[in-house]
């Protein structure tokens, strides 16, 4: 980790790459549109999806560059190529008077910003944006003309409710965002972006309630993200075990949800929510062993229909946690304790097969997990008809051993 570390540094302090590959230092525009373009493509690859388009606008040079498929071109054509066959540049005006103008007077966009360094164009474009360089400008300008392809808002698939909303998160961040703010209309509601990854540069945002969280807290988990070594982060999971509080503990104590209305509950009770870019849910920090227990129709419910169904949860819980450890303890310390009928079939089981019924039921947990696992993973068709047979056969074989 130390010769990680110094190597970072000496990477960064004399504009090599570090150990993973990754430039830390700046590279910064020049006054060429063709020294641009040819850097941004080295820095890229050459990579078939970098669209550039060289242009002329008055007897100027300009470019303009996006990645092909993450922009709409309808979008593009409106807001930059249509204006600039229309804009006036006198000869006698300077490169950066000129640049100014078509930033400030021509282009149309409303998200538009300026980047000085390859690396931040290249981030952004990457994000859905497109560039316009020009000659004798030292700067590129940012327009967003995003027109990627996403999967629209549907119902969550884990956590269903019956009287609750019906919208889950979907894989678009600002669309996240967007379902969060429209639920919560306060001042208070506060959106922090961070990047993660030093690879896939995931955008995550942190969400909070600034009238409700406490400070430490907050801090405690900026530092933690701002901590993730890792290259790529392509789900929510990758961060969980940087934001665990107790990374040995049996429970998670970070949670995740599909559902926008429950992350602002949690939000507005002094929590800590992260949404991931390219991820249908969202994390909580911290997150209590009891809500592992709890629904979002226990509150469009009455209070006693509501305890009745935790309470209920809760039994099932410790039954499937402790029932076959009794079943075992009884089975082979305490058989007076089991009816002669149930007693006399073991004993029958016990001399017909080799195992103990310690290992019977290690082999029952094994099989239902291989059932789980088949019906979760393998295609839906087929997993129907896997699920349906190994119940079949689980069932006879539970008649079977009375």
């Amino acid at each position: 980790m130390l010769k990680q570390w110094k190597n970072r540094m000496e990477a960064y302090f004399s504009g090599k790459k570090d150990d993973k590959g990754i430039t830390t230092q700046k590279t910064h525009f020049s006054k060429s549109v063709t020294a641009n373009i040819e850097t941004l493509k080295k820095l890229c690859n050459n990579s078939a999806d970098v669209v550039v388009r060289e242009i002329n606008v008055c007897s100027r040079k300009c470019a303009v560059i996006h990645i092909e498929g993450m922009i709409n071109k309808y979008d593009l054509a409106m807001t930059i190529v249509d204006p600039l066959t229309h804009a006036k540049i006198e000869k006698e005006q300077s490169a950066s008077a000129a640049f100014e103008y078509l930033k400030e007077d021509v282009f149309y966009a409303v998200d538009q910003m300026t980047a000085d360094n390859f690396e931040q164009c290249i981030l952004l474009l990457m994000s859905g944006f497109a560039a316009f360089l020009m000659d004798g400008a030292e700067q590129a300008v940012i327009i967003g003309v995003h027109g990627f392809q996403f999967r629209s808002i549907s119902e969550p698939s884990i956590e269903t409710s019956q009287y609750g909303s019906h919208e889950g998160f979907s894989e678009v961040l600002r669309i996240n965002m967007t379902m969060v703010r429209r639920r919560v209309k306060s001042t208070e509601l506060v959106f922090e972006f961070m990047n993660v990854g030093t690879v896939s540069q995931t955008n995550i945002c942190i969400c909070y309630m600034k009238n409700m969280v406490e400070s430490k807290l907050l801090e405690k988990v900026r530092k933690k993200l701002q901590n993730v070594q890792m290259s790529n982060v392509l789900a929510a999971e990758y961060l969980k075990p940087f934001l665990e509080q107790r990374p040995l503990a049996f429970f998670d104590t970070v949670g995740i949800t599909e559902r926008p209305d429950v992350l602002c509950a949690k939000i507005a009770e002094g929590r800590v929510g992260i949404l991931v870019d390219g991820v249908p849910n969202a994390l909580i920090t911290p997150y209590l062993f009891s809500e592992n227990f709890q629904t979002i129709d226990d509150y469009s419910s009455k209070p006693a229909y509501a305890a009745f169904s935790r309470w209920l949860r809760y039994i099932s819980f410790l039954i499937s946690l402790y029932l076959p450890a009794l079943y075992v303890a009884i089975g082979v310390m305490h058989n007076e304790l089991l009816p002669v009928g149930l007693l006399l079939r073991l004993a029958e089981s016990e001399r017909s097969t080799p195992f103990s019924i310690m290992g019977e039921v290690f082999i029952l947990h094994v099989v239902f997990e291989l059932v789980r696992e088949a019906g979760l993973r393998m295609p839906r068709p087929i997993s129907n008809s896997v699920s349906f047979i190994a119940t079949l056969l689980i069932g006879e074989s539970a008649v079977n051993a009375g």
